[in-house]
């Protein structure tokens, strides 16, 4: 699985991992709501989009240092095998949003012998 982020808009922290039944991805990014995320599917790709805004600070006030990252982003992950797409959830606690998607169960083919008369 691989994540893309796009130019000019900042990547959260992200995990990936991949279970017996799916995969599992968790975002990592604080004072926000879950209203504010946007969690999309289309084929194997999962997009996870928002936007973050942390109150404003009074001008009056001289920052002495600046790391926390606000705006827009939107990271894109390039799933590996198909997954059930009615079956996704997502959820966000603690600051960090989590989205289960199972894998689609595989199909057996069974695959039955018969003779075939042929004409002479």
């Amino acid at each position: 699985m691989l994540a893309k982020v796009d130019k000019g808009k900042f990547r959260p922290p992200s995990d990936v991992i991949s279970t017996e039944s799916g995969f599992v991805v968790r975002v990592e990014i604080a004072a926000m709501k879950a209203k504010d995320f946007k969690v999309s599917l289309l084929d194997r790709k999962l997009v996870i989009s928002g936007a973050r805004q942390l109150p404003e600070v009074k001008t009056s006030r001289s920052f002495h240092q600046v790391e926390i990252e606000t705006g827009e982003f939107r990271v894109e992950f390039a799933l590996s095998k198909p997954v059930d797409a009615e079956k996704v959830t997502a959820e966000y606690q603690n600051g960090i949003m989590q989205v289960e998607l199972p894998y689609l169960p595989q199909q057996s083919v069974q695959v039955v012998s018969k003779d075939v008369k042929t004409k002479d």
